[in-house]
């Protein structure tokens, strides 16, 4: 009986031992699927999170760039492309040391250099890029924003760089724009008061010459002096009214009216300077444009003529076609002069900028210009080409 208790409880051991295998197995398999499961969820989250931040890198505004040592691109975002204008990404890997980009007066390759050689940081504000086109007139010129800094391994050793670039090229040009209407408006001030003090003691300047010139015979050498000297002072009582009216923008109005006679009465008040210039004045006109307020057009067109007289000193053409487009009418005036620089053509409405001498003009022609065609609910418009000659658009709308 002894011995048959000790193999029974042998065998119970045993089986019991099997029994908690069995369990311990179970609860393995269990704790290693749920391990598992948790591994591909967390795979998943990394894959998630990993594809989100590609994608913010991918689509901010900001333009990066990651090199390694050779300085073979390893990473660039649309940005990038965007700004240097590169098509595939494989374009960056062999342009990046090539960029045309000025950075303070250093070279490009030389900052690169800098960062991977030496581990050295390289900010700056005010770097300029060019882009090279072959079919482009001249290369583009961009303003850039940008730092680079190296690109470190988990022993802090140099792997390569890191470039952040950002296109500041509009911003810069609104803050000069900004900053030009602020200086002209200052400028415009201080004109319309100046003008405003001038008023009276030109008009006594000019009543007193009038009465000596009275005195005087005609035939007199003093009569013609103070004949030029009344010539001097009615052109500075009409650059004095100029800057009166541009100042406070009133200008006279009339009743409806046909355009083309008053494109006609202003250009034909200047005749005589064509036919002395050997100007040839064409004339291209709709006849049955509708009539519409236009009294005070009267001086835009005869500022357009007057300055394109200036440029045509050796003679030309001068053209002004009127047609009716639609819901407006569009007015053109072209001439075969001199033309205007490309940098120059985008200010030439502002107020005092001229290229001529400043016996010649005060640069209010074109603004004034500007400020009654705007008047109007209008636009004008100006297209240069240097030694081809300067043409206007201005469009009106007929009600």
């Amino acid at each position: 009986m002894l011995a048959i208790a000790g193999c029974s409880g042998g065998t119970l051991r045993r089986s019991l031992q099997q029994e908690k295998l069995r369990s311990f197995n179970i609860e393995l398999h269990r704790r290693l699927d749920d391990a598992i499961e948790r591994l591909q969820n967390t795979n998943q989250e990394l894959a998630r999170l990993k594809n989100f931040n590609q994608s913010i890198i991918t689509s901010i505004v900001l333009g990066l760039i990651a090199f390694d040592q050779n300085y073979h691109v390893t990473f660039s975002n649309r940005a990038i492309r965007d700004i240097f204008r590169l098509g595939a990404p494989d374009d960056m890997d062999e342009k990046l040391q090539n960029l045309n980009i000025n950075c303070d007066g250093r070279r490009w390759q030389e900052v690169l250099c800098a960062v991977v050689e030496e581990g050295k940081e390289f900010r700056c504000s005010s770097a300029e890029y060019v882009a090279d086109s072959e079919a482009a007139a001249k290369p583009a010129k961009w303003l850039l924003k940008l730092s680079v800094a190296p690109l470190r391994d988990a022993r802090g050793n140099v792997a390569g760089g890191v470039v952040v670039i950002e296109d500041v090229t509009e911003q810069v040009r609104m803050e000069k724009r900004l900053a030009a209407s602020e200086r002209h408006a200052v400028i415009g001030k201080l004109a319309a008061r100046v003008a405003h003090e001038l008023n009276n003691p030109l008009d006594g300047i000019l009543r007193f010459i009038n009465l000596s010139m009275a005195l005087k015979d005609k035939n007199d050498q003093t009569h013609e002096y103070l004949a030029e000297c009344k010539k001097g002072l009615e052109r500075m009582v009409g650059i004095v009214s100029s800057l009166l009216e541009f100042s406070h923008s009133t200008y006279p109005t009339q009743n409806d009216t046909n355009l083309n006679d008053v494109i006609r009465d202003a250009v034909q008040t200047l005749q005589y300077r064509a036919e002395q210039q050997g100007v040839k004045v064409v004339f291209d006109l709709q006849e049955d444009l509708p009539e519409m307020p236009c009294g005070e057009l009267v001086q835009v067109f005869l500022n357009l003529a007057k300055n394109a007289y200036d440029a045509m000193g050796d003679g030309g053409e001068f053209r002004i076609t009127s047609k009716l487009d639609g819901s407006q009418v569009k007015i053109t005036v072209s001439d075969t002069g001199c033309g205007v620089p490309e940098e120059v053509i985008e200010r030439i409405f502002d107020p005092f900028f001229t290229t001529k001498a400043p016996s010649d003009g005060t640069g209010l022609g074109l603004a004034i210009c500007h400020d009654i065609v705007k008047k109007h609910g209008g636009n004008i418009t100006a297209d240069s080409q240097p030694q081809k000659g300067t043409s206007f658009t201005i469009t009106l709308p007929v009600k």
